[in-house]
């Protein structure tokens, strides 16, 4: 059982901290999934105590998820299918986690960006419940793009590794440039049918005198990935990370690479914020 885990744990720490893969990892990972599991499915980590294993134990298993794909897979399904992004879900510590922290989601998120992104997905976008006592307004301006207001990821002070979203543009760059256009297409269109429409206008974006689309700008738009503006942390943090990539991608890539990129990114997405980075990126 969990009989010894606070003498074992710390030692399967300090071997997953220097090796994140071969055998040795897996068994480690495994033990720990098997600590982890016993916990919640006895009531869950709770408070007190338990903090400094809860934190200890998901490290131990993040930073072994190139030798437990399968097992995490299994536990990312359940936590999909439930459907209940909040912190009543049995594995949201362990989300929490992967969407936050700057060091410990490294390895899942190398290892499975899909299901990172799917997870951000779930837990990023707003579904408001049709009842409930709890439903509140907030102070702040989330609930104007659709993005959920009752989690605590705070994602503060706004910066380009807040979010796994840079970690992500390195793994998988196609499946997360997808995922950031999608992501914040449904957040402006949220956007300007809020209460701040009035700030908010359509222009035309015309490319080579040939390809025209409609994008949304305003001054909280086109400044969000500098963070000056009242926006999210969350929308400045992943557009400071868009930018940060781009950046280096262009030390590496050659300029035409750089260039389909930058059309790409402006043909596909419906706000000016996306072209404010790629303008930034340009200058």
């Amino acid at each position: 059982g969990s009989k010894h885990i606070s003498t074992i744990l710390p030692m399967l720490v300090d071997w997953n901290n220097k090796n994140t893969q071969g055998d040795t990892t897996k068994k480690a990972s495994q033990i720990g999934l098997f600590y982890y599991e016993n916990i919640v499915n006895n009531g869950g980590f709770g408070y007190g105590s338990k903090g400094e294993i809860k934190e200890l134990l998901i490290r131990v298993i993040l930073q072994g998820s190139a030798e437990i794909k399968e097992e995490l897979k299994h536990i990312f399904d359940g936590i999909l299918t439930r459907n209940d992004p909040t912190y009543r879900d049995r594995d949201y510590e362990l989300v929490k986690v992967v969407l936050t922290s700057i060091t410990d989601n490294f390895e899942v998120v190398k290892n499975l960006p899909d299901y990172v992104i799917k997870l951000a997905e779930l837990f990023w976008v707003n579904r408001p419940k049709k009842t409930g006592w709890y439903n509140y307004d907030s102070p702040g301006v989330e609930k104007y793009f659709g993005l959920s207001e009752r989690h605590d990821f705070q994602y503060f002070p706004a910066s380009a590794f807040q979010t796994p979203i840079y970690q992500l543009l390195r793994f998988a760059p196609n499946l997360t440039i997808d995922f950031i256009l999608s992501f914040m297409n449904r957040a402006v269109e949220r956007y300007v049918n809020s209460e701040l429409k009035d700030e908010v206008e359509e222009m035309q974006v015309i490319i080579n005198d040939k390809c025209r689309i409609k994008q949304y700008v305003s001054n909280r738009l086109w400044n969000a990935y500098r963070g000056t503006q009242v926006s999210t942390h969350l929308l400045e943090s992943v557009h400071m990370a868009l930018e940060k990539w781009l950046l280096d991608y262009a030390k590496f890539e050659t300029a035409e690479q750089l260039e389909n990129l930058c059309y790409y990114l402006i043909k596909n997405s419906r706000s000016a914020s996306i072209t404010a980075v790629v303008a930034s990126v340009v200058m």
